[in-house]
């Protein structure tokens, strides 16, 4: 069971209450707890949501469509909260998100790879905003939380990244930058994969290769663990991956803390 599973979001805690309350109500209440969890991460992180219509700082290159439901928004908020919860605050802070959209699709069109605009699950900016989908929601913020962090951390150099390649055995089936997008869509996902990657997706290039381990890393510890143990190259792309993560949170991403996410320990009252 992937974590967060266990986390009471505020749509589950109205839909218990809804008896004897209006829709309006209950679609007020919705509202009250979106405001809230803004106001907090922006406390908390200096992150500044947006869920509305497109605003100054928005990117021109990604199109979205906002989440209209006040209940699946206050969802999808605490979501937002509760994943952010689980990292120490400092390392947040680390990866300078300026501005985080929740949105409920995703349009694309500065892919580096493709000319035209395509749907995606997430889009993390040098310049800071990150942008997620209502789909995966989990796993995109993780996703593109590790994307800021390489980004912020000016270490992925050319001689870094080259490291990282080697990791992967000689002979291996390699990345393919834009000829993953040749690919049509609906057979993307049967790209082979092999040894040393999560997924067809990891095989874009090094930066989504990191980026789908750290989905699994933070969401799914035993998938992680099978994967691993039969997969040495992908066991040693995870350890440089955690070796990242303690160092950029002043060492508070260690492997006890590893020990207490995956057992559902870590949440916003674990960093005091």
């Amino acid at each position: 069971m992937e974590l967060l599973r266990r986390v009471r979001l505020p749509w589950q805690q109205l839909r218990v209450e809804r008896d004897g309350f209006s829709v309006s109500e209950i679609y007020k209440r919705a509202a009250g707890s979106v405001a809230r969890d803004t106001e907090l991460i922006m406390d908390r992180y200096g992150i500044r949501v947006e869920t509305g219509e497109r605003v100054e700082g928005d990117l021109d290159d990604v199109a979205f469509e906002s989440i209209s439901n006040p209940i699946a928004l206050a969802q999808h908020l605490g979501l937002m909260k509760a994943i952010l919860g689980c990292y120490p605050p400092d390392f947040i802070r680390f990866c300078n998100i300026t501005q985080a959209r929740v949105a409920d699709t995703l349009t694309l069109s500065g892919d580096p790879y493709l000319e035209e605009s395509h749907s995606v699950g997430g889009v993390a900016d040098s310049s800071g905003p990150i942008y997620v989908a209502a789909l995966r929601a989990a796993r995109n913020t993780h996703h593109e939380i590790l994307h800021r962090a390489d980004q912020q951390s000016g270490e992925l150099t050319a001689s870094k990244l080259l490291d990282w390649a080697q990791i992967n055995p000689s002979g291996y089936l390699g990345y393919m930058g834009e000829g993953y997008y040749k690919v049509p869509e609906a057979e993307r996902p049967h790209i082979p994969h092999g040894y040393g990657f999560i997924s067809s997706y990891s095989r874009v290039d090094i930066f989504e290769d990191r980026a789908t381990i750290m989905e699994v890393l933070m969401t799914n510890p035993k998938r992680l663990q099978e994967l691993t143990s039969e997969d040495k190259i992908l066991a040693e792309k995870t350890r440089v991956l955690m070796e990242d993560l303690e160092r950029w949170s002043g060492g508070r991403m260690d492997n006890q803390y590893f020990k207490d996410l995956w057992t559902g320990k870590v949440n916003e009252e674990y960093w005091g």
